[in-house]
């Protein structure tokens, strides 16, 4: 079993607000927050007759888990175009200094 299989033994096949808490790493104050005020962050929900709580299905959770899997992102264009020797950019401000050799260094390329 690899680490992404989730073993039943774990979590029954229906599981409350207090498993789903548990599974996707929420509380269950933020479960039922977010089942009414941003329903798209929790997988659907089931409400049998006669019941007010809502009840999961783990293979309908465990879908919409895999559904929101992030994919590893590429590098940056910045890292991949940076040009070889030349050391990175350094933030903010450039000194006075700096902008003074460059100016000097855009005047004299400029005059030739």
């Amino acid at each position: 079993m690899n680490e992404t299989e989730i073993p039943s033994a774990y979590f029954p096949p229906v599981l409350n607000v207090l498993q789903l808490a548990e599974l996707i790493h929420k509380t269950p104050q933020s479960v039922l927050a977010d089942r009414s005020r941003a329903p798209y962050r929790l997988p659907p929900a089931c409400e049998p007759p006669g019941t007010k709580s809502p009840l999961w299905l783990l293979d309908d959770v465990l879908a919409w888990l895999a559904a929101h899997r992030q994919q590893p992102a590429a590098a940056p264009a910045a890292v991949i175009d940076r040009r070889v020797g030349e050391p990175p950019r350094r933030r903010g401000r450039p000194t006075k200094a700096e902008q003074a050799r460059r100016a000097a260094q855009a005047a004299q390329e400029g005059g030739e």
